[in-house]
This record gives C-alpha cells, structure tokens and sequence, in this order.
C-alpha cells in the first residue's frame, strides 16, 4: 500500500476508506492480514482505554474533509482561530477545524512496489493505522527519512514563518506589469464572497490599522456577528438577553446548511431579551445565525436543537448559558468563549462520547474548562462513572477545588450516571461553603465519603486549595436542597447542619430520615422507598417492644422534625417504619401527611398500646388536609374518638389497616373541610355516621368492615357522589334527601332488611347496587324520577311479586318520561317470579334498548 499522500492521508484510500461506518468492511479495505491486527489485543499496554475504540465503526463524516482534533497537536493554528474568533473557519483544502486533536495509533510498515511490471527496486515504508475517530494520519517527517520513532502528524497545515513571523496563506498573484522583480512573495487569499449587510444590528465591532502604499489606513470588521450555531432540528425556541447598545435590537435567521435560499429573518426582536419561535414541517440541518456585537450578549439558550459545537467566539459580557438537550460531545472551553460566566446548563448532552478520552469523565479537564466565576452548573446527564481527581486533589472534592463559587449544581443522572468504576468509588462530592442546592438525582452514588466534615478549613481561613471550604453535602451550613433521590446504594445516619433547609428528599436511597429538629424553613420532606428508615432519634428494638428508656427515646422530643413549623410536606410513602409508633407531629403548618406501606405498628410513643393513633397524635398539627395510612402492622386496637376531631382543614383521609384496626369510627364532626374518606378493608364495628356537619362530603368508602345498625338518612349533602357501604353487617337503611349529586350507591353483601326507601332525593343516581341483602318490599314511585339511572341490582334479596310489579311499573314510568335512548340495566334475580303484566311491561322495556334479568 502506497503512500501516495503522506500529509493527508497516511495510506492507499481506496473508495473513501475513512467514511466507511462497517467496521469490517474499513479493516478490509486495509488489505491486511485478520491475524496482523493481534496487536490491537496488546494495546492497553500502551496506555489506551476501551473508549478510545468506541468511535473506530462510527464513521459519519468523510475524513479527509474533517478534522476534529487540532488543538494540542496544532496549538499554533488554535491561538490563531481564538485570536480571530472566527465561526467555521475553512483552511487549505476545504477542512473543517472542529475540537481537539488527540488519539492513539499503530505504526506499521509496508512494502512499496514500483508500478511497472517485473521490475525491481521494491522499499519499505512506515504508515499508521488510526485506532480513533480520525482516520490515520502520516508523520510530517519526510518519508525517506521516517523510522518507527518519527512523530505521528494529523493533518494540520498551518505554520508560521520561521524567519519573519508572518501568517503564510498561500503564493502570491502576479499583479504588476510583466517582468517586474517585486511580484513576489505572499499575500492573504479568500475564495469567500463578502455577504451583504441585512439587520441594524451587523454593526463594526473593531478597527484594523493597515500599511497600504507605505501609508496608515483603518479598516473596519465585525468580530463575532454573526454568532453562527449549528443545529439540527425542526423546531426552535431560542432566547437571547444583551445589553442594550446604540438603539439597534437582536437580529436573527435560521437557515438551511444544504441550501442558503431557504431561510427565515427575524429582524429587530426585543431590546434587552429576544426570542425567536421557528416551526418547521420537518427536521434539517439549520444555522441559527444571531446578529448583535458578541461583547454585550450577556445570555444565551438554546436546548433541543442537537447543536453539536459552539463557535469559538469570545461572549466577554456573558454571565448565563444554556445548551441543554443538545448533542455536545467535546466540551466547549467556556473559560474562553465566557470568561464571566456565572450560570452555565449543558445537561443532556452526551460529553461521554468525547473525542479526547480524559474528557469523558467529569474531572479536572472539564472543570479547568469552566470560569471559576461559575455559580451555578448543571451537568445533568451528561458523564458516567466516578468523579476524577488531580494529584493530591481527589474526586469527592475536586468540584470545590475547582468551582469555589458555586451556589447550585446539579448532577443528576436522567441518562448517563455516576457509578463505581475501575477507578474509584462513587462519592458524593464536596461542596463549597456557600452551596444551597446540590442535585444527584438518578445516579450510582454510594457514599458521602465519611461520617465526620472533611473540610480543609472554614470561610474565615482562606486556603488556595479550597478558597471556600470544601464540605460534605449534609454539613454544608447554608444548604437549602438536599436532594439524592434514586441512589439506591446511598446509606447512611447523620444530621443535616444546615439552618436553612427548605428540602430533604432521599428517596429511593437507603439512607435513615436525617435528623432535621428546630429548622425554622423546612418545609418539604421526601423520603419514599427507604429501605432504613425511623421517625424517632432512636428506633425500637426488633421484637417491637419499646427499649427500656422508651418513654425518653420515643417521647415527641424525639421526633426527627420536632419544631419544623414551616414543614408543610411529609411523603414516607413505601419507607420502612417497621415497629415505629406514631409521634406526636407537632409540625404547626403541615398539611399532607402519607404513610403508605411503611409498616408502621402505631400507638402511643410512650409504648402506650390503647389506641393505634393516640388522641394528640395530630393535635399540633392542625392544619393538616391530607392524611393516608396504610400498614399491615398497625396494632389490633382502636382509634381513638378524637383522634381527628380538631382537623378542621382535613380533607382527603384513606386509612388502610388490612383488617387489624377496630372499633367505632372516630369522631368527624370537627373535619368541616372533609371531602373523601376512605376506610375501607379494616375491622370496624358500630354504626355509620350521619356526617351531618361534613357539608363537602363526595366520597365515603367504608366497605368491608364489620359496620351494625342502620344507614343514616343522609340529607344536605350536596356533594356526595359516592357511597360505598358493601360487605358490612347493616341491617337497615334509612330515606336520603338533597343528595343531588349522588352517582354512585354501593350496599350490597349486608343484611338490610324492610322497604326500599325512596330515592327521589337522589335524581342523578347512576348506578344502584344492592344485591345480597334481606329486602321485603319496595317504596312506590322510588325509581320512577331516576333521570339518569344506569344500573340497578336488586337481586337476592326476598321481593315479592307485588314489589317486583311495582318496580317495573315505576321503571316503564321513567322510561315514558326521560325517553328511550339509554341502554339500562336491571338484575331482580333471586327474587319473586314476574306477573303477567309486569312480564308485559318488561317487553316494553325490552323494546327499549333495556336489560332485565329476572330469572
């Protein structure tokens, strides 16, 4: 295999090698031996990882036409390109600069055969097979002169000159008359066709002094306008905040790359904030060009447009960016392109995916390329693995290293996450000291990396290393957020030291609730699927009886959020509270409270075991709307009456005990507010209440308990819709009034005996259910003003043929007078056989669309 061009391609590239994406079919056309290619096998020897393979079957882009990795190989041409801050910068042969230069290779030599047949004079060369996303490249060493230690060379063709210092661009044209001596030498060259001016905002950003005839002149130039972005999408909501200058607004246009004639202007948008919203029909390979001097753009985001680089134009004024939802792979040197910048969003890009390998990792590659004046980060989504360190720097403390300024980072996991790996564990990391919001959501993190504040020192001893403290998370004095959920290997017992507090959310963690007592601003708490879990400073032993200092381990002192008054939210939904009692909550504003699945035994934290929840369970916290309970641990015992009584703002309550909790309801009068009570599937006895002063009442469901007695005659409950009474021990049933809203009626599996009661009061009931009971007779007219009814059973119960008529008599009444175009559906199975006339009247109701069973 010839090298035909050793500066630009390295070897023989027969039908656009490099572009090839079939890894096999690229090793092929190497025309190489399978067996050669064993040393690949030993090349982690040399110091390569798996990632630097990743991209070898990945090949989109012709090489030969991109180069994605000049920067450390061509550091001469990268100052150049910053000093000019150019956008698409095109050099000698149409190559596009993109990222840095960087990736391993195999040398290997070659045999070059003459071209002629049957002759001699056969050499042996030396070439390069790439093992990363840009093709092999040859030595810039001559070839004669090339051995096997000779420096791999990539492409990049921009130099200086050795002697004058002069940027070299090409020969220069003979402009003067023929046979003058002076025409030579060199001289800047452009193929580009100057663009005409179309916003108020292209504007000169700079003066250039030129030598012209011997003579000083000022030339004028645009640095930086437009900022070019390229992206590829459908649709676009961009946003651009400045500071105002001369008079003149924002410009935009959005263009096709594969065709300049179909764009959209969005001239003079805004003054201090424009925005723009483009909508497409499909999705294309777009400019998003804005227009406006780069040093007093102070903010810039665009998400969601797969914009896979930045320009490398300076934004000196620029304190916020935002390119989230993008697909950025090599991370952009913000430290340049922003050196001011205080908000920085890059979440959801895939920076795994980095051309150069130290940088698929968050460590001190990609923090050095992030201003220190840097408050706020989010790298959501974007790396896996540990966090990297630096020398004596380790990983759990790089960030405050690095960012000492940071107020809020966010690294949460929604895709890539931080995980145990080969080289290291998964800690969380330090912070600064005035860090308010850390976020690690979704992520592999198993450890805070120890039980004691590793701080290098505090805010009044300054430290070059750690300029703010570099704390853990739980000790930061003026965290406001601390939230780790989804970190199912994340443990730990500790307190959290902030004062401000305004979060603690660990759910699907195992780490036990912190304590958190007297935080004046905490007012949500998270805390579902723990596995290790308790509401008490100290828990109860295993065999569920309280140790023997209970009444001091387990009095309301030693409730974990004792004197949070401003804490409204307490979600221990799925968190173990095995053997755990009921506190006295004395959390003044708290308003929902969910207990769900925890297993919690309830009683009295004193070990009191009269009542599964004590009367002054809730009695200082009084404003509380929404409570739900489900154990199957929960003592065999009662509520107590008053549990509830002084909960005027209680409005939703689902009790759930699997069938342990017994006797009488507790007393709801005092829950004026109460609008669904669920108590369904426990072991209560007694009667129904009459909810005379729940005047907001829509769901009662206290099915499948051991209720006696008779149902009320509920009346005034203008927002009843449902009422579900079934599998109980009723025997009775009282006539409801002013039910208007009632749809749903279910009292089924009772032993309700006497009369049907009349159900005029309920007009829009939809469904009647009341199958299973002991009824005897009906109450004449009781169905016939039913205007919406669907659903009636009455089967099994002991009717007579006199009731039975006189129900499909009422029935025929409503059909007549609501009409015929419902599909309605009665069950009087198990019960007396039909009359002649009502069989009669059956037809008719048959012949209507409606459903009767009767035997």
């Amino acid at each position: 295999m010839a090298l035909q061009n050793p500066r630009l391609f390295g070897y023989e590239v027969e039908a656009s090698l490099a572009d090839v994406e079939n890894s096999s079919l690229a090793l092929r056309r190497l025309n190489l031996p399978a067996f050669d290619l064993e040393v690949i096998r030993g090349s982690t020897d040399a110091g390569m990882i798996r990632n630097d393979w990743y991209s070898f079957s990945r090949l989109k882009v012709p090489l030969v036409k991109t180069l994605a990795r000049y920067n450390e190989e061509s550091a001469a041409y990268g100052g150049f390109i910053n000093d000019r801050a150019g956008t698409d910068s095109i050099l000698f042969g149409n190559l596009d600069i993109n990222g840095s230069l960087n990736g391993k290779a195999i040398r290997y030599t070659y045999v070059q055969y003459p071209n002629a047949p049957n002759t001699s004079g056969a050499t042996v060369g030396i070439a390069d097979i790439s093992t990363s996303r840009v093709s092999a490249w040859s030595s810039s060493v001559p070839e004669n002169l090339m051995t096997v230690e000779s420096p791999i060379s990539y492409g990049a063709q921009v130099a200086t000159n050795a002697t004058g210092g002069e940027v070299e661009f090409g020969n220069r044209v003979n402009a003067l008359a023929s046979g003058n001596s002076q025409a030579t030498g060199y001289r800047l060259q452009t193929t580009l066709t100057p663009l005409k001016k179309e916003f108020n905002s292209e504007t000169p950003t700079h003066k250039i002094r030129l030598k012209v005839g011997g003579e000083y002149v000022w030339a004028y130039a645009m640095k930086g306008i437009p900022y070019i972005i390229r992206g590829f999408f459908r649709n676009l909501d961009a946003e651009v905040k400045i500071n105002f200058k001369d008079n003149k607004n924002v410009s935009w246009k959005v263009v096709e790359v594969a065709n300049s004639n179909s764009f959209t202007n969005y001239a003079d948008r805004g003054t201090n904030t424009s925005t723009i919203q483009y909508r497409s029909a499909v999705s294309r390979e777009r400019f998003v060009q804005i227009y406006y001097d780069p040093d007093y753009i102070t903010s810039i985001k665009i998400n969601s447009a797969n914009i896979s680089k930045l320009p490398s134009v300076q934004l000196a004024a620029a304190n916020n960016l935002n390119f989230s939802s993008n697909d950025l792979k090599n991370f952009p040197n913000f430290a340049f392109i922003a050196p001011s910048l205080t908000t920085l969003s890059v979440s959801s890009n895939p920076l795994y995916k980095s051309e150069t390998a130290a940088e698929r990792f968050l460590g001190p590659e990609i923090l050095d390329k992030i201003p220190d004046t840097v408050t706020s980060l989010s790298l959501s989504g974007c790396f896996y693995g540990s966090i990297r360190g630096e020398g004596a720097i380790s990983g759990k403390n790089i960030i405050a290293n690095k960012l000492p300024n940071l107020v809020n980072l966010y690294l949460g996991g929604s895709g890539p996450y931080f995980h145990n790996d080969d080289k290291g564990d998964a800690t969380v990391p330090q912070v600064p000291i005035d860090v308010k919001n850390c976020e690690i959501w979704n992520n592999r993190f198993t450890t805070f990396g120890g039980t004691t504040n590793t701080q290098v020192h505090n805010e009044n001893s300054p430290d070059s290393t750690y300029p703010k403290g570099a704390y853990l998370l739980y000790k930061a004095p003026y965290l406001e957020y601390f939230r780790v959920t989804n970190n199912s290997g994340l443990g730990g017992t500790f307190s959290i030291e902030s004062n401000v507090i305004k979060e603690i959310n660990i759910s699907n963690t195992s780490i036990v609730l912190p304590a958190a007592q007297n935080k004046p601003q905490l007012a949500n708490v998270q805390a579902t699927h723990t596995p290790a879990f308790s509401l008490f400073t100290t828990c109860f032993d295993s065999s569920g009886s309280a140790t023997t200092d209970a009444n001091a381990k387990n009095s309301a002192s030693g409730y974990k959020l004792a004197g949070c008054d401003a804490l409204t939210t307490l979600n221990l939904y799925g968190a173990s509270l095995k053997n755990d009692r009921f506190p006295v909550f004395s959390n003044a504003s708290l308003s929902s409270l969910s207990l769900s699945y925890t297993g919690i035994k309830g009683g009295s934290p004193t070990g009191d075991e009269t009542h599964v929840i004590p009367e002054n369970t809730f009695s200082l916290s009084t404003n509380l709307s929404d409570i739900t309970i489900i154990s199957d641990l929960l003592l065999k015992s009662s509520i107590s009456d008053g549990a509830f009584s002084n909960l005027t703002s209680l409005r939703n309550l689902h009790y759930y005990s699997y069938g342990r909790t017994t006797g009488n309801l507790p007393d709801f009068s005092g829950c004026t507010a109460l609008y669904n009570l669920n108590m369904e599937k426990n072991d209560f006895t007694g009667t129904v209440p009459m909810f005379g002063s729940n005047l907001s009442l829509y769901n009662i469901r206290l099915n499948n308990n051991r209720l006696t007695g008779a149902i009320p005659s509920f009346s005034g409950l203008g927002s009843l819709t449902y009422v579900y009474l079934y599998n109980n021990q009723l025997t009775s049933i009282g006539t409801f009034a002013g039910l208007g809203s009632l749809y749903r009626f279910e009292a089924h599996n009772n032993q309700i005996s006497g009369t049907i009661p009349d159900f005029t009061g309920c007009p829009n009931l939809y469904y009647l259910i009341l199958f299973n009971n002991q009824f005897s007779s009906y109450t004449s007219t009781s169905f016939a003003s039913l205007r919406k009814i669907k659903y009636i059973d009455l089967a099994n119960n002991n009717l007579s043929q006199q009731s039975i008529g006189a129900i499909i008599t009422d029935l025929v009444a409503n059909l007549m007078t609501y009409g015929s175009g419902r599909s309605v559906t009665i069950n009087l199975r198990g019960n007396a056989t039909p009359s002649e006339e009502a069989l009669e009247n059956i037809d008719i109701l048959k012949d209507a669309g409606w459903s009767v069973t009767f035997s």
